[in-house]
């Protein structure tokens, strides 16, 4: 009977036990936002204002201090993304994610990546390199400080985080400005396309000015980049999700001429992979010579988009240390702006004179834009808030109708579904049952176009081609004004050459069934939100079942006003449409209130799970909302919506 008692209590505390031991050793810190911290490198008190959305507005006396804060402080928040960019650049992903990665990083230090040279590195200017140091202490004093208590991705790891080095500031700021990435995928698949195809099928995918485009880049063009090397190029940009769409920044200016201010404003709009945490941190910094406020990217310390009392600019090129110099110089007010020397950086700017300069070419999108406001008489902020925020795309528009009247004018039994193809508008908003309808058949007219082709040269080029989304869409567009193109033809068939009317009536029907299959033959039924879904991946997802806690499964939500791209990843049983890249920030600045700016993350501020910041923009992320950020320091100190923290030098 004395056993039993015994085997009780040990039944009932041993899962009590295993529960509090698990508890405590995957318990970590979340950053203080109030009270009074000593910290030995401070020279002077700093004061670091935090709004309800963890955007932190720090104040200091003098340069050092304040980017020795700026690192401080996004150490709390993005410390396993600091490490991990530091180990890309370095090629040390190994001691960071284990002996899997040991190839990936003896492929980066042998080709020589991401490293600028250390002869290069001497000529940031040596005030910057004062200032690039603290900023590298701030990050080294917070290791320090959380050695006990690190975030939960290094305890999944069972490894620490990397101490920065002023290298590692500039290796990861022009490593996350490059364009290394769709360069050189574009130029393995145009390359790839010519050598099995020819120039005529090539020339038959794109069009005229990209083909232009891409000729005159010279980093395009990479015949040495062997598939193999495309593979492992691959898995290290996937760490840091990078994009290889053919978009990365929108940037459109609307000149005072049009604005209801008679001042200019600003709009940028970035492309990125959809990674957890966000690609971009954002941080007010006021003291010393500075005071700016933007977007940076973690592990760089001044915004690339960004602001001053009476400029805004937005950085779309690649960092390079003349390029680093330049931003510091903006950043505390030396350069001296005027039309030579803007034209020599690939820098958009606006100021409260009225002047503007924008060095980025308008996307497709904000092509779009720029013809819906040309429709007003003056331009309000919130006239380019509506308008971002719709969901139509009037390019689809033509192709689907296109693709109707193909089908129902070639099928004796035409599905009566096609129908609604006919008087579509291009909304693609969650409710919509063309978005899907057209979205599927686009999945199916890829396959049926180019899988025939593409497997015969490797299982890589089809993977490769539907994840540069803009040509594989713009190829869809061409094949379909060309009903000559050899690419119609399925190889497979031999003794019979398929026309595009036979593609297209295959497509519909396919995706109909498909449809069908998944939610009845009723259309009521069939709305875009159901399988128009978006993962915001954590680098540890597949690691454990914890860190799969740390991704944000999105959904339902609109399409093209949320930046969507298009994914033709197969649409399957499991209702998945799964988009693979988006926006990972938006701003707006109106120069005629240099007070205030719009901005928007998709997830959040913080990279910890367990900080309200890790995911609270997301739902004003999915309802095309922005937040206001505050840049006057009396407004900031006098409000009470914002938590305040003292950083005092220890004595």
């Amino acid at each position: 009977m004395k056993y039993l008692k015994y085997i009780l209590i040990f039944t009932v505390f041993l899962p009590l036990l295993t529960v509090l031991t698990f508890k405590l050793y995957f318990y970590y810190d979340i950053p203080e936002y109030n009270g009074t911290q000593s910290l030995a490198e401070l020279q002077d008190t700093v004061d670091i204002f935090t709004d309800p959305y963890g955007i932190p507005h720090v104040f200091a006396k003098n340069n050092e201090d304040l980017f020795y804060t700026a690192g401080y402080i996004i150490a709390r928040e993005r410390l396993f993304q600091l490490s991990l960019l530091a180990a890309v650049v370095r090629g040390e992903i190994s001691t960071l994610l284990g002996d899997d990665y040991v190839l990936l990083d003896n492929y980066i230090k042998q080709n020589n990546l991401f490293s600028v040279s250390s002869e290069n590195q001497t000529s940031i200017n040596y005030e910057n390199e004062i200032l690039i140091n603290s900023y590298c202490s701030g990050i080294n004093t917070w290791i320090d400080e959380t050695e006990g208590t690190l975030p939960l991705s290094f305890k999944i790891l069972n490894t620490k985080p990397l101490k920065w080095t002023p290298s590692d500031v500039i290796n990861v700021g022009t490593m996350m400005t490059d364009d290394l990435r769709q360069n050189r995928q574009i130029g393995w698949f145009i390359n790839t396309i010519r050598q099995y195809f020819g120039e005529t099928k090539l020339l038959e995918l794109l069009t005229v000015d990209t083909f232009n485009w891409i000729n005159s880049e010279k980093d395009f063009f990479t015949d040495s980049l062997n598939g193999m090397n495309l593979v492992l190029e691959n898995q290290i940009w996937e760490l840091i999700s990078a994009t290889s769409s053919l978009l990365r920044s929108d940037v459109m200016i609307i000149p005072q001429e049009q604005t209801a201010s008679k001042k200019p404003i600003l709009i940028f709009d970035d492309i990125g992979g959809l990674q957890q945490p966000a690609k971009w941190y954002e941080m007010h910094l006021n003291g010393g010579d500075f005071n700016i406020e933007g977007a940076l990217i973690p592990g760089f310390p001044i915004p690339l988009v960004g602001r001053t009392d009476h400029a805004t600019w937005a950085f779309t090129g690649q960092l390079s240390v003349e390029t680093i110099n330049t931003l510091f110089d903006i950043a505390d007010g030396k350069f001296n702006f005027n039309q030579n020397n803007i034209f020599d950086i690939s820098l958009s700017y606006i100021d409260t004179s009225g002047f503007y300069s924008n060095q980025k070419e308008l996307s497709r999108r904000f092509k779009l834009l720029q013809n819906c406001l040309a429709d007003l008489d003056i331009i309000y902020v919130n006239d380019i808030v509506n308008k971002l925020s719709e969901t139509k795309n009037p390019e689809k528009t033509e192709i689907a109708r296109k693709i109707a009247k193909i089908y129902v004018d070639n099928k004796l039994t035409a599905n009566k579904s096609v129908s609604v193809l006919y008087d579509w508008d291009g909304d693609e908003s969650a409710t919509s049952a063309e978005a899907l309808f057209i979205n599927v058949i686009y999945t199916k007219l890829f396959k049926n176009i180019f899988i025939d082709e593409f497997s015969l040269v490797g299982e890589d080029v089809f993977d490769i081609f539907i994840s540069l989304p803009i040509l594989a869409e713009q190829s869809i567009n061409m094949i379909l004004n060309n009903s000559e193109s050899g690419w119609i033809d399925d190889i497979k068939t031999v003794g019979y050459q398929e026309n595009l009317i036979e593609i297209i009536i295959q497509s519909v029907d396919e995706a109909i069934s498909e449809i069908e299959k998944d939610f009845g033959e009723n259309i009521i039924t069939w709305q875009w939100g159901k399988v128009h879904t978006k993962t915001y991946k954590h680098i540890l997802h597949e690691r454990s079942v914890i860190a799969k806690l740390f991704n944000l499964n999105i959904g339902p939500f609109d399409g093209y006003g949320s930046n969507s791209n298009l994914n033709v990843s197969e649409y399957n049983l499991n209702n998945s449409y799964e988009q693979i890249s988006g926006s990972s920030l938006r701003r707006i600045f109106d120069s005629s209130d240099m007070n205030t700016s719009y901005s928007i993350l998709p997830t959040g501020q913080s990279g910890l799970p367990k900080s309200v910041h890790y995911s609270d923009q997301t739902e004003l992320f999915n309802k095309h909302s922005f937040r206001k950020i505050e840049f006057d320091e009396t407004t900031i100190r006098n409000s009470n919506q914002y938590q305040k923290l003292v950083l005092c030098p220890a004595k």
